[in-house]
């Protein structure tokens, strides 16, 4: 049989299944992904990227043990990018819902840092 007629035989033989079947979504994002996505994104000094990635983490897995790196991670993007009251903010989730966090110390050194930084328009933008 030519080839061209057993692609054309394939083809109608696979055509009722995929008009019938339903639209394949892609499978949910496991927190080993989406945590490898963020370290790539900031490796790479895409901070507002990374960002993204680590807030799905802490959105998915807000019990995971490092979601409180997670949101340290993405304070230190979001001072990357100037943006030191969006920082702040992930530093003030891990100083009321992750305490008892290993991130805890450096979540404490850095808001000091950001406060110090707050009126240095070169270094905080908001």
């Amino acid at each position: 049989m030519p080839m061209a007629a057993l692609l054309s035989l394939l083809a109608i033989l696979t055509l009722p299944a995929a008009v019938g079947a339903a639209p394949q979504s892609a499978p949910p994002e496991t927190f080993e992904s989406a945590a490898r996505r963020a370290q790539v994104a900031r490796d790479a000094a895409r901070d507002g990227e990374a960002i993204a990635a680590y807030q799905v983490v802490t959105d998915k897995y807000p019990d995971s043990p490092l979601a409180d790196d997670a949101l340290y991670f993405a304070a230190l993007a979001a001072q990357q990018l100037k943006n030191c009251t969006e920082a702040r903010a992930y530093l003030g989730v891990i100083k009321s819902k992750y305490t008892r966090g290993n991130v805890i110390k450096q979540a404490d050194e850095l808001e000091k840092a950001l406060k110090k930084d707050a009126k240095n328009k070169s270094k905080c933008s908001s």
